[in-house]
């Protein structure tokens, strides 16, 4: 899969992932590696035509939720602030219009779901606002 984003990070290698998932204690499903890999964060944007800009879920009647910023893997796999009020094994992948973000898991019951956390409705159980996709790859790819 060809990943675009305006404006990536610093490329990444296959052996720097390895040595932060090392770090985080688990791993990260192949197609966010691959993303990682690829473009290693950036905007997204409706010109590129493979990452979505608005993903067809409604935040609020009438209102895409549009994906500002995908994180870099540094951020994601090492300084993730989503650590202080996230469950064990989640990690804020994007922020999105509104500053609510986008979530991965990596917990055993939903391994690579990706998650909208509604900030302003956030469950302290760990229950998230609404799972947007299956996968990375789901997610991202219209």
């Amino acid at each position: 899969m060809n990943y675009e984003t305006i404006d990536p990070g610093e490329p990444i290698s296959r052996v720097e992932l390895t040595r932060l998932e090392r770090q985080m204690g688990f791993q990260v499903p192949d197609d966010y590696k691959e993303f990682l890999i690829t473009c290693n964060g950036g905007y997204a944007t409706p010109e590129k035509g493979i990452i979505h800009y608005y993903h067809p879920v409604r935040q609020v009647p009438g209102e895409d939720i549009g994906v500002d910023m995908f994180f870099q893997a540094k951020f994601v796999l090492n300084d993730n602030p989503g650590e202080v009020f996230m469950p064990t094994k989640c990690r804020v992948i994007a922020d999105v219009a509104g500053g609510n973000l986008i979530v991965l898991s990596c917990r055993d019951g939903d391994y690579g779901a990706i998650y909208l956390c509604d900030l302003n409705h956030y469950n302290d159980d760990g229950n998230f606002t609404v799972k947007l996709a299956d996968s990375f790859r789901q997610f991202a790819v219209p």
